[in-house]
């Protein structure tokens, strides 16, 4: 779950081009988890971000968000 993420944008993201994210887990201490991620568009870094997450139980989940529904059946799209 989300506890704080923090973008940092340094350049203007260009469309229409080619982009590389690199991110990986800068550390784990217990239920947190902190990461690290830049955005670049060729030798450019265009935005950077960290992140911290934190692991939650099945009944904190429960809490937060409440029963996941049952998947309903398909159906035909075409009667």
């Amino acid at each position: 779950m989300t506890a704080r993420l923090t973008v940092r944008y340094r350049k203007p993201t260009p469309l229409d081009a080619r982009l590389h994210l690199h991110a990986r887990t800068e550390r784990v201490d217990g239920r947190r988890i902190t990461t690290v991620a830049s955005l670049r568009a060729g030798d450019t870094v265009t935005a950077e971000a960290e992140g911290l997450f934190v692991v939650i139980g099945t009944e904190r989940a429960l809490e937060y968000f409440g029963e996941r529904p049952s998947t309903p059946e398909p159906t035909d799209p075409l009667p």
